[in-house]
C-alpha cells in the first residue's frame, strides 16, 4: 500500500479516536479539578515560543503581518469565550482553586477543528487565485491556536486571581 493509499484511510482512525478522546474528556469534566495557578503560563508560553520560531524561521512578508494579527486577535476574542466557559471555583476552607470545563468548550474546540478541516482544502486550492501564499494559511491556523489559548489562560488567570483577592479580603 502506498503513502497516497493509506493516507484515503485515514479519517476511518482519526474520527474514532477523536470519538474516544472527547466522549473521555466530557465525562472527566464531571468533577472540578485542582486549578494549579502557578502553571497556568506554561503552555501558552511554550506554544508562542514555537509560533515564534515558526514565523521567525519562514517570516511572512509585507502585508500578512497584518493578516496574522488579525487572526490572532480573532483567536483571542475565540480563547477569551472559552475561557469563560470555565468554571472555576475556590474552597473556603483552604482557599485552593478547582476548575471545570463546561461542554460547551469542548464543543467549541471540536467545532472550531471541523471548521479548520473543511476550510484548509478550500483555501489551498484557492490560494493561488487569491494570491496567498500557502504559508499563511498554515501560519494563520498556528497564529489562531496560540490567540485562542493565550486568551483563555489569561482570562482564567484573571478571574482566579479576582476570586482569590475577593475572598482574603472578606476573611
Amino acid at each position: 500500500m502506498t503513502i497516497e493509499q493509506a493516507a484515503h484511510y485515514w479519517p476511518y482512525v482519526a474520527v474514532p479516536i477523536a470519538a474516544v478522546v472527547v466522549m473521555i474528556r466530557l465525562h472527566r469534566m464531571k468533577t472540578h479539578r485542582p486549578m494549579r495557578l502557578r502553571m497556568i503560563w506554561v503552555l501558552p508560553l511554550a506554544m508562542s515560543v514555537l509560533a515564534g520560531l515558526l514565523l521567525w524561521r519562514f517570516p511572512p512578508q509585507g502585508l500578512e503581518w497584518i493578516w496574522l494579527g488579525a487572526i490572532f486577535a480573532l483567536g483571542g476574542a475565540v480563547g477569551w469565550r472559552r475561557g469563560r466557559m470555565v468554571d472555576i471555583i475556590l474552597c473556603d476552607q483552604t482557599y485552593s482553586l478547582k476548575m471545570r470545563a463546561t461542554p460547551a468548550a469542548i464543543f467549541l474546540f471540536v467545532g472550531l477543528v471541523l471548521f479548520r478541516a473543511a476550510l484548509r482544502p478550500i483555501l489551498e486550492a484557492e490560494s493561488a487565485v487569491w494570491h496567498v501564499r500557502a504559508a499563511l494559511i498554515t501560519d494563520g491556523f498556528i497564529v489562531f491556536a496560540v490567540g485562542l489559548v493565550v486568551m483563555a489562560r489569561i482570562e482564567m488567570a484573571t478571574r482566579a486571581l479576582r476570586l482569590l483577592t475577593q475572598a482574603k479580603t472578606a476573611a
